[in-house]
């Protein structure tokens, strides 16, 4: 064998390695853009606004005394199911004597801590009920999870939050 022609398959393995290089690249681009547009159109503020209520029927209440819970409340853990499979978690806070009778409802839904976490912060407010939204947000991936997929994750979850809170109000 010459050594023109070890340098001409040199020569093309290097030009392949390069061109397949070059594949990957532009594959990957291309693989961000479209999933880019996706993202961008699931996130536009007239489908939010304009997407149906999902239907939410009580799937797990579980009482709750303790940290949150003043002594005179009856608090509870709730799990509400939606046809789309996310589950909408809140905490209730309700005077203690409260029977069947309707009450005024203050929703919480903002702050770093929320559930029955934000229950603690919340002063007694008498004969209301207090509801304390948990953001969609699976703690244990978010700590623990890779860079790429929390931000996925989050955003989802914050895609999440406005149809949730309008089913949980109505």
């Amino acid at each position: 064998m010459t050594v023109r022609g070890r340098s001409d398959r040199n020569l093309l393995r290097i030009g392949a390695k390069l061109l397949l290089g070059i594949g990957v690249v532009v594959a990957l681009h291309v693989a961000l853009v479209v999933g880019w547009l996706r993202f961008e159109e699931r996130s536009d503020p007239e489908r939010l606004v304009e997407a149906p209520l999902a239907e939410l029927t009580a799937a797990k209440v579980e009482p709750y005394a303790g940290r949150g819970c003043g002594a005179e409340r009856s608090c509870r853990d709730v799990v509400l199911e939606a046809a789309d499979g996310r589950a909408v978690r809140i905490a209730i806070s309700l005077p203690a004597e409260a029977s069947a009778e309707r009450l005024p409802v203050v929703i919480l839904t903002g702050g770093l801590r929320t559930g029955r976490e934000a229950l603690e912060h919340v002063p007694d407010l008498g004969r209301n009920a207090v509801v304390s939204y948990e953001y969609p947000l699976d703690e244990d991936h978010w700590r623990r999870g890779f860079l790429p997929l929390q931000v996925v994750a989050a955003r989802n979850a914050a895609l999440a939050v406005p149809g949730q809170l309008a089913a949980l109000v109505r």
